[in-house]
C-alpha cells in the first residue's frame, strides 16, 4: 500500500481518514508488537467503592440470599 491514496485504503479497509493516521502513527516495522491492540480502558478509577463497603454489600447480600 505505499505510496497509495489515503482514500483508497480508507475504501478497501471501509475505514475513516482518522483510523488510518492513528494505525499509520503507530506503524513500527521491526517491531512485531506495533499492531497489538490497546486497552482504551482507564488505569486509574477515581470512585471506585472502597474495599471494606465493598465486603459489608456483599455480605449483606449472602445474608439476603440465605435467608430471603
Amino acid at each position: 500500500m505505499a505510496g497509495e491514496p489515503v482514500a483508497s485504503i480508507m475504501a478497501a479497509l471501509g475505514r475513516s481518514r482518522r483510523w488510518v493516521f492513528k494505525w499509520l502513527s503507530r506503524y513500527r516495522p521491526r517491531s512485531a508488537e506495533w499492531a497489538r491492540s490497546r486497552s482504551r480502558a482507564p488505569t486509574v478509577v477515581a470512585n471506585k467503592t472502597a474495599a471494606e463497603v465493598e465486603a459489608l454489600v456483599l455480605k449483606v447480600r449472602a445474608r439476603l440470599d440465605a435467608d430471603p
